[in-house]
């Protein structure tokens, strides 16, 4: 995979950005209050020991309120770790995500 700057159009940063688009509406979404991605700006990958790999993104986001009916742009710096553990019989993985946001 790829390590150093990632090109914030092309696939690794845009699946990256989804990880985090979708940790936000389940920790942080309802049926009335959704976050969308709107762009990456930057993004930065490295491999971490053994243990995984490390994704830095700036991206904005869009939350969209229903019963208000406004769009709000958020932007903010996400650090994910993707951490994998091969054994002899399974492969396993767990994202831990440090958000850049300030969500209530």
């Amino acid at each position: 995979m790829a390590t150093g700057e990632l090109n914030p159009s092309h696939y690794p940063a845009r699946r990256a950005a989804q990880v985090i688009q979708h940790h936000l509406n389940t920790h942080y979404g309802s049926p009335y209050r959704l976050f969308m991605l709107h762009k990456v700006h930057r993004g930065y990958a490295e491999d971490v020991a053994d243990s995984g790999r490390k994704y830095q993104l700036d991206v904005s986001v869009e939350e969209l309120l229903s019963n208000v009916g406004h769009v709000f742009f958020l932007n903010g710096t996400f650090t994910l770790f993707i951490h994998s553990q091969e054994s002899h019989t399974q492969q396993s993985s767990f994202i831990h995500i440090l958000s850049g946001l300030d969500l209530v």
